[in-house]
């Protein structure tokens, strides 16, 4: 029997937090023909993790959205990603440890830290103020009554859905409710055991965190040649990272006097267990940076996750629902990566619903079915990266670090910036023997593509330092600037219709980034091992295709056995200096600023 039903729209939206409340707001002002209804159980809005953004959310913040107004007037600009790195003992003051991160101000591209409480009920109102219909304090009823459930999933006649505010039927579902996710509950979604899609299962990361009133900005200590490192930028303005071989701690200020503290951690590794705030604190203390950070600041909440990771096996089905947010998948706040995924994910949900609204029943399956291959594995990406050995040690990371970053630019802002209409072109050309999946997607990120290859070489360099007990040898003193290759970024900006063309230019700067990731550890490492690095024999035995396997130990055995003449380094290169970018001319900004682009400055301020 069906259901009689007191409301009805074309869209319900489960949840008004950062997912959900810009899902509305996205269908609203790009189909307003649509009727939604969006729910959320919270009666009030209060302070959540998703703090931290990123330029790709930023840009559908602003551009899609039409938010910069309102998000220049009440948030924090953020001053980009920045990670700290302290010795063994964690006893370093904050301007001894090594660090990377902008050493500028940028114009072109912004983030901001977000005050989830007021952003969340802003958000809400502006909806409600366009025609959303929304209810707060409102939730999906659990259990079963009369024998029905109480999410029914019905394509043709549209699903049923019971809550508090009675029965609504809507067209397309959309679960943002987070990890409460009813839908994902109802559909037994959450994943838990082995499956093809997952190379492994959900790691044993967990979190603990709060808000803290009146703590000391960052910009306070050091001295003034420390300053004089980011060019008198404000540090506090980052996204702060304190990286150890265990877990890693986040610091985002999100108003004048708030700042969000947490730690995120490898049960494995370290099971930490807090109840309080004061064990936070505590916690927090065994670190001197921390410490002196936090002297005379007043904790103002606390909250924690046992266990992060999360995955669904389906977020988007051709019977009209979809998961996105944490509904669908999380994995760690490393790189402020949960507004990056919700910006994909609603981006997907909107051209879905739109080619599903044109009758266009064969585009619509085509976008359900690789638009779910593309989330699932973009889990599996993530979840590849969060490896914690990776994190403690300033040799290894700053590379590791610097390759993700470059290759953000190189894809992730290329497809952002564009909608996805490239990506929307080829995925509606395909049919269902294209052969695409999200098995070989994952194979092809661990086989040949330059993160897979990064994480690779990344692990063979740390296990280097292991071995020679210098995982902790450059934690003290040393600077990586952190801002991408000029051209990289202009060339995320630079728009074309040449699919071609494009392509081909982002293969190219995977090159020169691999060339770059290559040669950045093998240099070190033949430091390390005391063996003469030799450009000419660089020259002749690297390949550029990441696809080749090529290791480090390969390098270093090449190395000891030079045959070719050695070339010099370009003269305005130290030989000493560990740079990023390939030998030769990458671009002119590489070339003529080279001190301004990425480097590492030794303690007493010379190249190294």
């Amino acid at each position: 029997m069906s259901k009689p039903w007191n409301k009805e729209c074309d869209v319900l939206i489960i949840g008004g937090g950062l997912a959900g409340g810009t899902l509305a707001r996205q269908l609203r002002l790009e189909q307003p023909e649509l009727s939604i209804i969006q729910l959320d159980r919270k009666v009030d809005f209060d302070w959540w993790v998703g703090e931290a953004t990123v330029e790709v959310f930023d840009d559908y913040a602003i551009r899609i959205l039409k938010l910069g107004p309102y998000l220049w007037k009440k948030h924090i600009l953020k001053h980009g990603l920045r990670f700290w790195f302290d010795n063994e003992e964690r006893s370093l003051p904050l301007e001894e440890m090594s660090e990377w991160g902008r050493a500028r101000y940028t114009s072109v591209n912004t983030a901001f830290q977000l005050d989830r409480a007021s952003f969340d009920r802003d958000i809400l109102q502006m909806n409600r103020d366009m025609g959303v219909e929304c209810h707060q304090g409102a939730r999906v009823l659990s259990g079963q009554s009369d024998d029905l459930p109480h999410i029914v999933i019905d394509r043709d006649e549209g699903h049923m859905v019971d809550t508090t505010v009675g029965t609504i039927r809507c067209k397309w579902l959309v679960d943002a409710g987070g990890r409460s996710s009813p839908l994902a509950q109802q559909l037994h979604l959450l994943h838990e055991g082995d499956g093809p899609w997952l190379r492994q299962r959900p790691g044993p990361t967990g979190s603990y965190w709060g808000r803290f009133k009146n703590s000391k900005s960052i910009d306070d200590f050091g001295n003034d040649a420390w300053r004089r490192k980011v060019g008198y930028t404000l540090r506090n303005l980052s996204t702060n990272h304190f990286m150890y071989p265990e877990y890693w701690i986040w610091h985002i200020p999100l108003t004048e006097d708030i700042t969000s503290i947490g730690v995120s951690f490898d049960h494995d590794k370290i099971p930490l267990k807090m109840k309080s705030a004061q064990d936070l604190v505590a916690f927090f203390h065994q670190h001197r940076a921390l410490r002196d950070i936090l002297a005379g600041s007043e904790c103002l909440d606390f909250m924690g996750l046992k266990y992060l990771r999360r995955a669904c096996k389906q977020v988007y089905s051709t019977d009209r629902w979809f998961l996105t947010g944490m509904s669908g998948s999380f994995v760690d706040p490393l790189f402020s990566t949960t507004s990056a995924s919700i910006s994909v994910s609603n981006r997907f949900i909107a051209e879905m619903i739109r080619a599903d609204r044109e009758g266009d029943t064969v585009t619509f399956a085509r976008r359900v079915r690789h638009c779910n291959d593309f989330m699932l594995t973009l889990y599996q990406v993530l979840t590849a990266g969060i490896i914690f050995d990776r994190f403690g040690s300033f040799d290894a990371c700053a590379g590791w670090i610097s390759q993700r970053f470059h290759n953000y630019w190189n894809y992730e802002m290329v497809n952002q910036l564009d909608d996805f209409k490239r990506y929307f072109r080829r995925i509606d050309a395909h049919d269902e023997h294209c052969g695409c999946s999200i098995a070989r997607s994952i194979e092809n990120h661990y086989g040949s593509s330059l993160i897979g290859v990064t994480d690779r070489l990344t692990d063979e360099f740390i296990a280097l330092l292991r071995k020679r007990d210098l995982y902790f040898a450059r934690n003290k003193g040393y600077f990586f600037e952190g801002s991408a290759r000029q051209s990289l970024i202009d060339n995320a900006y630079r728009f074309t219709n040449d699919d071609r063309q494009r392509r081909l230019e982002q293969q190219v700067e995977t090159m020169k980034s691999y060339e770059g990731c290559y040669r950045y550890f093998l240099r070190r490492a033949c430091d390390i091992e005391g063996i003469s690095w030799d450009e000419g024999t660089f020259e002749s035995f690297f390949a550029r295709d990441t696809g080749s396997g090529q290791t480090l130990a390969d390098g270093l055995r090449a190395m000891c056995n030079p045959k070719s003449p050695s070339s010099a380094l370009p003269a305005h290169l130290p030989t000493r200096y560990v740079h990023w970018t390939p030998k030769g001319p990458i671009d002119a900004y590489a070339r003529e600023h080279h001190r301004a682009t990425n480097q590492f400055i030794g303690p007493d301020g010379a190249d190294v």
